[in-house]
């Protein structure tokens, strides 16, 4: 009898042995995998003619955070202008001159909602060629066509530890672009004229980088009932001896 009692004893033992295994090997947290997306946002314009002066606006939303860590932040932009139009020589004979469209500037500048750490984008250096045409005996009083030509360009920043900060929450980050397009004729004795249009495409995304924080499993077991079964499996087996 004692020994059967010994037996059962080991075997409840044992089997808060195995619960207690899994229960804590349950509790365990898994490896941090590589950063991922977590979030991002797209806003963009079209075909907007220049010069831009603060309009129309980029707007991205901000990123609660809550349960997950955000390990990076990147602002991205992309870009590009379109010159397109005629030319006309005005003088009395036939001309031959240059006309060159360029980027003097092409900026997207942090507006309303912004963090103080989030730089401009500039997409484009300063002085970037659009459009380049040589006219050689160009006709007088006759409009030749210029392009369309387009050039294409981006810029990126990336922001990590507590730059972080500012872009968490919630609302959103404004960005209001700033152009300026210059044409410029080289010969000809200034006896041009010209009807060029530059027109403006952008795309700016916001992109939050990082990991879910991990969280205990539903229904886990407290280390303290944990320790409360291994002690009422003790009793039992000690019980059951006695008895016997």
């Amino acid at each position: 009898m004692v020994t059967k009692n010994l037996s059962q004893a080991s075997s409840a033992l044992k089997a808060f042995g195995l619960l207690a295994a899994v229960s804590v090997g349950a509790l365990s947290i898994s490896p941090k995998a590589d950063a991922a997306l977590l979030f991002s946002d797209t806003d963009s314009f079209s075909n907007v003619l220049t010069e831009l002066t603060g309009a129309p606006d980029l707007v991205v939303d901000k990123f609660n955070g809550t349960g997950f860590n955000v390990t990076s932040v990147v602002v991205s932009l992309t870009a590009s202008l379109r010159s397109q139009g005629t030319v006309t020589n005005t003088a009395a004979q036939p001309q031959t001159f240059r006309t060159i469209t360029q980027v003097l500037s092409f900026d997207i500048i942090p507006g309303a909602g912004a963090p103080g750490v989030l730089n401009p984008l500039s997409p484009f250096s300063s002085i970037t060629t659009i459009g380049n045409v040589l006219y050689t005996n160009l006709a007088p009083n006759t409009p030749a066509a210029f392009g369309p030509f387009t050039a294409s360009g981006g810029d990126s920043a990336t922001y990590t530890g507590s730059a972080i900060a500012g872009f968490l929450g919630t609302g959103t980050i404004t960005f209001d672009p700033f152009t300026q397009i210059g044409t410029t004729f080289a010969g000809g004795g200034g006896n041009t004229a010209n009807a060029i249009q530059t027109f403006a495409d952008a795309s700016l995304t916001i992109e939050y980088f990082g990991d879910q924080i991990p969280q205990p499993p539903v229904g886990t077991p407290e280390p303290s009932v944990l320790a409360g079964l291994g002690l009422m499996a003790g009793l039992g087996a000690m019980a059951k001896r006695k008895k016997a």
